[in-house]
C-alpha cells in the first residue's frame, strides 16, 4: 500500500479524534507564535514544540489506516534456485617436502 492509497483509505475513529486534537494543538502553537514578541522565551519554546508535536500527532494520525482496508501480501513465489556449487578438487595435501616455488 503506497502514501497515495493510505490517505485516500477510511481512518479509524479514535485516529479522527487524535488527528482533531493535533489540529488543534498546531493552531494554539501557531497562534501563540503569532504574538510573540511580548511573550518571555518560555512560552515561546512550548509554542514550537506544540506546533511539531500537533503536527506529527494529525500526520500519524491521517496515516493509520483501518485493518481491513490493508491488502495482503502477494503470495510466496516457491523456492528460490539455488545457485550453483562451488566444487572442491578431492586430494589430499601435499607432502611438505613436494611443495614448488
Amino acid at each position: 500500500m503506497n502514501i497515495l492509497q493510505r490517505l485516500a483509505a477510511p481512518t479509524p475513529r479514535l485516529f479522527k479524534k487524535l488527528r482533531a486534537a493535533g489540529l488543534v494543538l498546531t493552531a494554539a502553537g501557531v497562534s501563540v507564535l503569532g504574538v510573540a514578541a511580548n511573550l518571555p522565551q518560555v512560552v515561546v519554546s512550548v509554542a514550537a514544540y506544540l506546533v511539531v508535536g500537533g503536527g506529527v500527532l494529525s500526520a500519524v494520525s491521517q496515516l493509520t489506516v483501518e485493518n481491513s482496508v490493508v491488502t495482503p501480501a502477494a503470495p510466496d513465489p516457491g523456492p528460490e534456485v539455488a545457485p550453483p556449487a562451488l566444487t572442491v578438487k578431492k586430494g589430499g595435501r601435499k607432502k611438505s617436502g613436494s611443495a614448488t616455488y
